[in-house]
């Protein structure tokens, strides 16, 4: 798959964008969405390269939106994010699940409670494995930054085509603190806050915040007037630095959240084409009716409490930061855990609905999910940088990381009667009995994931304006998975894990890049940059030979140009990318 377009940016008082676009070359907005906090004279300090610079200053295509732009634009999760990142969008399975990012519409070919993204997802350093917890709740953010092209060379794991980075603000050097208490006409109620300040004169900081946040929902059900998409959650972060010495500062920092989400707002309807008339319509031809006007019931069986999805995850990340001279030392080792949970109505309602039976005759079937899983993840990076000489820098570093997930599904058909006025819908053919729902289906899925990485940047000044960079990583990921069970007519098998699936991958990653300053405000650039994700399981074939899959690979090709106007109170961005 192939991508050609064009990006602009036109940015007034650090707040405003536009995007144009013409049937030809798309036109999108790559500069900035507010200013950041931790600013230089005006310019706003991003760590897309692993180090801080002013954004203007960097080879790469980001959208960096700041704290306070965050909290004036009412910014609360990675929707709000999409709206004000041009090249940006998501996919999802509903209630912020199985969240997938897309960057420049390169999207996904897999997907799935196992599938890895194209873009890498970090919050203060920790990658995000799990799609369910993508979209966790905003606390205390110092600013979002998103990266657009593959950039694995500089973030491994799968920056297939970009990066979104959550970072979180720092403990202050003097006191201060917030509150915001927020409704709306949907029964939304929220209150956030924080407190900051030093503990121990300049040696010792301390910061922490709070966020209750519920709504009632803002869809209605027109058939039973019941609200969906509703949430209830908590969340408190914490963050501990300490100067140890001069040279040495270590910053700790543990987030903790707790959501209950709604069921997702799903609708059925009817097939009306795709085979003889009178026998099962597989398709819908025509315009799809529009959710006001559908007469199925989207509410949830009362007989079941289906809480939609319950997650609870703890983050934890010590950064250690060590100066010797012309060498620079940083440390991050981080630890999740993760619990999810869901218990849903799987297709869309609790009403009723036909489904045709392999042998002749409908019954009137409900499904519904019930999942429960696990994960624990554990990353360290260590990575040295060195000022050689005053046109040479260089960074040379390692990573680890191991996941291990422990998920359980099972799948519960209710044969019970429709209700009295309510006509069924046929779906899909399936074998089932007419004599209530079937034994007792359960799945059981293990993932253990484990990936050792080395990587280095050079970058060169070859002039006063004229600069060359490099990097390259190279990562060896081994995975393991193990199903047993099944849904309705697939028996448990292997449940020891004996034959479970293994692969391992081998991945190289490249970003080679020449910048040149054109005046202290104007640069352009260009680069060419290797992106992959590593490969995986088709776990329901049966040929040995198709089981596992290859990584993907995605070469990117970029020309950009960035220049400040009015003093710094307009940005211009340009991008052209293959």
């Amino acid at each position: 798959m192939k991508h050609f377009s064009v990006q602009c940016l036109a940015l007034l008082a650090s707040t405003a964008t536009a995007a144009i676009s013409y049937p030809a070359l798309a036109q999108q907005a790559s500069g900035t969405a507010g200013v950041a906090s931790g600013e230089t004279g005006g310019a706003i300090i991003v760590t897309a390269r692993k180090r801080e610079e002013s954004l203007q200053d960097v080879p790469l295509s980001i959208t960096a939106i700041s704290g306070d732009a965050i909290i004036k634009q009412g910014v609360d999760d990675i929707r709000d994010i999409v709206s004000l990142t041009p090249g940006l969008s998501i996919s999802e399975f509903g209630s912020g699940t199985l969240v997938s990012p897309i960057i420049r519409g390169i999207s996904q070919l897999t997907g799935g409670q196992f599938a890895e993204n194209n873009v890498s997802t970090f919050y203060n350093g920790i990658y995000i494995q799990n799609q369910n917890l993508i979209d966790t709740t905003f606390l205390d953010i110092e600013r979002v930054e998103v990266v657009k092209g593959p950039v694995s060379a500089l973030y491994g794991r799968n920056a297939y085509a970009g990066v979104i980075n959550y970072v979180t603000k720092r403990p202050s050097d003097t006191f201060e603190g917030s509150i915001r208490v927020i409704g709306d006409e949907h029964g939304r109620r929220a209150a956030i806050g924080s407190i900051s300040g030093p503990i121990i004169g300049d040696t010792v900081k301390a910061r922490i915040g709070a966020r209750l946040d519920s709504s009632d929902g803002s869809f209605e059900d027109p058939v039973t007037g019941i609200d969906f998409e509703g949430y209830r959650k908590f969340a408190v972060q914490g963050a501990l630095e300490v100067a140890l010495s001069e040279s040495v500062n270590l910053l700790t920092t543990v987030f903790y959240a707790n959501d209950t989400l709604d069921q997702p707002i799903r609708v059925a309807a009817l097939g009306n084409c795709g085979a003889a008339t009178g026998a099962f319509q597989p398709a819908i031809c025509g315009k799809l009716p529009d959710y006001d006007d559908s007469t199925v019931a989207r509410s949830a069986n009362p007989a079941f409490d289906l809480f939609g999805a319950d997650r609870e995850l703890l983050l934890a990340t010590a950064e250690l930061n060590v100066t010797l001279g012309a060498v620079d030392i940083k440390s991050i080792t981080s630890f999740g855990d993760n619990l999810y949970a869901q218990n849903r109505d799987q297709d869309g309602s609790g009403v009723g609905y036909s489904f045709r039976l392999s042998n002749g005759g409908t019954a009137n079937l409900s499904t519904y999910t019930f999942g429960v899983s696990e994960d624990k993840s554990f990353t360290q990076e260590l990575r040295a940088s060195v000022q050689a000489t005053d046109r040479i820098r260089a960074t040379i570093g390692g990573f680890y990381n191991n996941y291990e997930a422990d998920t359980q599904f099972s799948l519960y058909v209710d044969a019970s009667p429709l209700p009295t006025g309510v006509n069924p819908i046929i779906l899909f053919p399936i074998g089932a009995s007419r004599n209530g729902p079937p034994p007792a289906n359960i799945q059981f899925v293990r993932l253990e994931d484990e990936e050792y990485s080395a990587f280095g940047i050079l970058d060169i000044e070859a002039s006063e304006q004229l600069t060359f960079s490099a990097e390259a990583r190279y990562s060896r990921q081994r995975k393991f998975q193990n199903q047993s069970g099944g849904f309705l007519t697939i028996p448990a098998t292997d449940p020891d894990g004996a034959n479970g699936l293994n692969g391992n991958f081998n991945l190289w990653s490249f970003r080679f890049t020449g910048e040149y300053d054109i005046s202290p405000s104007a640069m352009i650039y260009a680069s060419a940059a290797k992106g992959n994700k590593a490969g995986g399981f088709n776990s329901g074939l049966v040929n040995p030979a198709d089981v596992v899959y290859d990584p993907e690979v995605n070469w990117t090709y970029e020309l950009g140009f960035k220049t400040d106007l009015l003093g710094g109170r307009a940005l211009f961005d340009a991008t052209l990318f293959y």
